[in-house]
């Protein structure tokens, strides 16, 4: 199985079609954060909208299309049975 960078990268990348350099981290909380030069700081989950915990915050970081945990993993499984 990939790992979940590439998972992450590629799940994102396909479905809301980023084109700006972007990579994913995850905090010590759990939740993925996509991390980016050019966008605004809004600490959103982009599947659902919901704000992220503020502990998973990263220091001058740029977070447009981050993902909340329980969204990763969902699109993380549906990697899986795609790949399998």
């Amino acid at each position: 199985m990939p790992d979940w960078k590439t998972c992450a990268s590629s799940i994102f990348l396909q479905h809301k079609k980023i084109e700006s350099s972007f990579y994913f981290l995850e905090s010590e909380s759990g939740d993925i954060r996509g991390v980016c030069k050019n966008s605004i700081n809004l600490p959103l989950c982009s599947r659902c909208c919901h704000l992220l915990p503020e502990e998973s915050q990263l220091s001058n970081a740029h977070t447009q299309g981050a993902a909340c945990r329980k969204h990763f993993q969902y699109a993380l499984q549906n990697l899986e049975r795609l790949t399998l």
